[in-house]
């Protein structure tokens, strides 16, 4: 394969958009998140936040707080740390470990600039942009000092980093408030040796995600964030209409390629035949016939995803 030559500088938006990584500034939702999607009192949250438990940003003083979807995860993943019997003091540990803001470097240790280059290519850039010119740019550019000084949420890029990739991502916290995220045998930051020696609990990052698109209130705000693609959600919404007895989707290389949804219609109640071709919103039609008579049809629509 031709390795693909690159330009002699690189601005680190080059870089983060070479590694997938151009949203991690960009919060997924604004701030529409209340209590009420929390479903904690005032009380309860007016303790987290005394306690230091709050991710820090200037925030009113009568606690009528709103939140974006990080904020959000990050508090239902106190309010299960609190089902679990964590101490508020060990959860305070966890969010040091989750979301204080850190940079790449920071989160995954890399020491030194050579480190630093080797780690973005071997995790995020396509194999096709030659790894010497690769290196060669950025050492050459200012690019290694901005990448050192740019600090993100962790968990805003483990979230975004499973929404990318859909792998089996989770989050992992030592019984004495140690966390990392951990994905196909790699722990970020390196905390295996903390939990081959202690206890600690997982929570799936698809739990998370899962228990807010299950949420109804939420659907409207799906398509803006990127949770799920343009595809999923068409799915979803011919499932949430309740109109098909069926449908069938096939996939191809883990997307979706074609949707064959099947309704069942009355035709002596709702439609005649000719009704039923004049609406054209079909590709394929069963007729059953019971006595002559034309009792029901089955229609089937297909939908070929891009």
């Amino acid at each position: 394969m031709d390795k693909r030559s690159m330009p002699e500088k690189f601005s680190l938006e080059t870089v983060m958009k070479e590694s997938g990584f151009t949203e991690m500034e960009k919060e997924q939702f604004d701030e529409v998140f209340t209590l009420k999607d929390l479903g904690v009192s005032a009380r309860v949250l007016q303790n987290w936040s005394e306690n230091g438990l709050l991710i820090e940003k200037e925030r009113g003083k009568d606690m009528n707080h709103k939140f974006n979807f990080i904020e959000l995860m990050w508090l239902k993943i106190i309010l299960e740390l609190r089902q679990y019997g964590f101490p508020l003091e060990k959860i305070k540990r966890v969010k040091e470990c989750i979301v204080k803001r850190k940079s790449f470097p920071e989160l995954y240790n890399w020491k030194t600039d050579e480190e630093i280059v080797d780690g973005i290519y071997t995790k995020w850039i396509k194999p096709e942009i030659d790894k010497k010119q690769f290196r060669a740019s950025i050492l050459k550019s200012d690019t290694i000092k901005k990448i050192k000084n740019k600090k993100y949420l962790p968990l805003q890029f483990f979230i975004l980093d499973y929404l990318q990739q859909r792998h089996n991502a989770k989050i992992l916290i030592s019984e004495y408030g140690d966390a990392g995220h951990y994905v196909e045998g790699e722990f970020v930051p390196n905390i295996r040796d903390i939990l081959d020696k202690e206890s600690y609990l997982s929570i799936p990052i698809y739990k998370l995600v899962l228990n807010f698109i299950k949420d109804e209130k939420n659907f409207e705000l799906i398509p803006q964030s990127g949770i799920l693609t343009n595809e999923e959600i068409q799915i979803l919404v011919l499932i949430r209409t309740g109109w098909f007895k069926d449908i069938t989707i096939t996939f191809k290389n883990n997307k979706p390629l074609y949707l064959e949804a099947k309704q069942n219609i009355d035709i002596v109640k709702e439609a005649r035949l000719y009704e039923l071709f004049l609406t054209g919103a079909y590709e394929e039609i069963t007729v059953i016939n019971k006595n002559g008579n034309l009792v029901s049809s089955t229609k089937i629509t297909k939908i070929k995803f891009q």
